[in-house]
């Protein structure tokens, strides 16, 4: 918006009283979002009941959780905080049937938690074959839109105890590790297991004051790097 310069250089008009202009310093970022993507049909929008449901009635941190009324599908929100220190976690959830909106569902996201499922929908290879491709593809820098936060991936289901999957479940560990991923997680949003755990490890990255760099940007190749690197089960 024009303005008169204190220099005397004329750039407009200066706005009514009662105007606000926007301050040239940015405002504290009190918006966070979880990006949630995966395979199709794993339980994805179950896994965000669960780990909502567990950040209102367990006071994630310590802090007191909300949640928000919504009319837009697939976007849910928490309200968290208090009067006067609040903060807005916003829940979304990719959905293939909506593909061209990609690019809104990963922009400005916090942390991308990518799901799969642990009884492998019956077909382990089949299975691990299209997680393969696809957050492979997601992890690629030929991928259209650049994504750079940090990546969970993110097994559902846990409370499945078919002993043909085991061998598929350290099939995944594994990939999460060879993608350089920020972690690995196992959880059942009907038993409730792996939830807090999951919860208290996006929270701690999405509501911190410092910047999170995700893994995969240190190299691969770093050496001293790989020495210290984990991945969480």
């Amino acid at each position: 918006m024009p303005t008169t310069q204190s220099n005397g250089q004329d750039n407009g008009p200066t706005p009514p009283t009662g105007v606000s202009l926007p301050s040239s310093k940015p405002e504290p970022s009190r918006y966070k979002k979880i990006t949630f993507n995966g395979i199709e049909g794993v339980g994805k929008s179950s896994l965000i009941t669960a780990l909502i449901k567990q950040a209102v009635d367990t006071s994630s941190g310590g802090v007191p959780n909300e949640i928000l009324p919504s009319t837009i599908t697939n976007i849910t929100e928490l309200r968290r905080g208090t009067d006067g220190d609040q903060t807005t976690i916003s829940f979304w959830e990719y959905s293939y049937v909506n593909e061209r909106i990609a690019p809104i569902v990963y922009d400005r996201a916090n942390i991308l938690l990518y799901c799969f499922s642990l009884d492998f929908m019956g077909d382990v290879e089949n299975h691990l074959e299209v997680l393969r491709w696809k957050l492979g593809g997601l992890c690629s820098p030929d991928f259209p839109c650049e994504i750079s936060m940090p990546i969970f991936m993110v097994g559902c289901k846990s409370d499945s105890q078919d002993p043909k999957t085991i061998a598929g479940r350290e099939g995944a560990k594994w990939y999460a590790k060879s993608l350089y991923l920020d972690g690995y997680f196992e959880c059942s949003a009907v038993t409730g297991e792996g939830v807090p755990e999951l919860l208290d490890a996006v929270m701690n990255i999405v509501v911190s004051t410092e910047k999170y760099t995700p893994r995969r940007r240190f190299g691969r190749f770093n050496k001293t790097w790989k020495r210290h690197r984990c991945v969480m089960s």
